[in-house]
């Protein structure tokens, strides 16, 4: 989601997204999550001081570990600030050789 959103105030795009995807006939589950001190997110901005975009990428990196989904079976979704984000995961997943399907930046 961008700077000033969270999960819950964005949820109109991730439905959009979703009938974009089953429209295509892909089917399958839209993980999203908030940014540290965000939303939903029960972590304080520890870190944050020292290096927000670390922070950022490090989430990012837990969010896709803890879905237990391949990689590379990931169409990876970023919007607003999210894509700086996004961009970074995709570029390190593939220096590690497991890709993600896509990219959507938005």
């Amino acid at each position: 989601h961008g700077n000033a959103e969270n999960r819950g105030s964005a949820h109109y795009r991730y439905d959009a997204f979703a009938r974009v995807l089953n429209k295509a006939g892909v089917n399958g589950k839209i993980f999203t999550y908030d940014y540290r001190g965000f939303g939903d997110s029960v972590a304080d901005r520890y870190g944050y001081d020292s290096d927000p975009e670390e922070c950022l990428a490090e989430d990012a990196r837990q969010v896709l570990k803890f879905t237990g989904i391949d990689p590379s079976k990931t169409i990876l979704f970023g919007h607003s600030l999210g894509t700086v984000v996004t961009v970074r995961l995709a570029l390190e997943l593939a220096e590690l050789g497991t890709p993600p399907a896509a990219i959507v930046l938005e």
